[in-house]
């Protein structure tokens, strides 16, 4: 059996979700000088030996038994994207990706990890996600319509995708994101300033025709 064909509570990782591969694999091949990726996670059952590169030092090399066996606790996707972007560039195969091992102990212990490193894990909100992709040129016009349009000063929430009873804002940096998109068009090559020109000029627009805008 693989490890998709057992029930939950006899697994150690959840089932990889294939949907999620095209998606890294595309940006590691889009960016391949600037990718990044955090830490794979694994533990190792098997026979493993440290060797010092000095004495009493932290640093050196560890040995792996060929016939131990490496479940990744997380980072199972970043691995399989990593697979599918060597079979379109070889070119990737000198990078490199850190490891954080763990000598395994048993199911039980692999499956605390797994509930560990997920434990606190939480997505930033939409509004800072787009707010520093600096890799998607819609965020970057709408990054200058916000701070050179006069109608979103100092009513834009710039980190959180809602707005709190007592802010003092209006709009949520997503929310005009996701308003504004379809009045780009980034298939025509328009320079960033005319696009910026005209997101901005529908927005004065709308701002100059409503009062209860105005009047905050």
């Amino acid at each position: 059996n693989t490890d998709e064909d057992l029930k939950p509570n006899l697994r150690s990782q959840r089932v990889l979700n294939q949907k999620r591969i095209p998606s890294i694999t595309r940006y590691i091949l889009d960016n391949p000088n600037s990718y990044i990726f955090s830490a794979i996670t694994a533990s190792v059952d098997g026979d493993v030996k440290f060797v010092s590169a000095e004495k009493k030092s932290n640093f050196g090399n560890l040995w792996i038994s060929a016939e131990a066996k490496v479940l990744i606790n997380d980072g199972q996707h970043r691995k399989k994207a990593i697979e599918e972007a060597l079979n379109e560039n070889s070119d990737l195969q000198n990078e490199t990706i850190s490891v954080v091992i763990f000598v395994d102990k048993g199911l039980k212990r692999s499956q605390q990890m797994f509930a560990d490193l997920n434990r606190h894990a939480i997505r930033p909100s939409t509004s800072i996600a787009k707010l520093y992709d600096h890799r998607d040129p819609i965020a970057e016009i709408i990054r200058r319509v916000v701070y050179e349009t006069e109608v979103f000063k100092g009513v834009v929430e710039m980190e959180r995708s809602t707005i709190s009873e007592r802010s003092s804002k209006l709009f949520p940096f997503s929310g005009i994101y996701s308003a504004s998109k379809n009045l780009i068009d980034l298939e025509k090559n328009k320079k960033i300033d005319q696009q910026v020109n005209t997101v901005s000029l529908f927005w004065e627009t709308i701002g100059e025709n409503m009062d209860q805008w105005r009047g905050v």
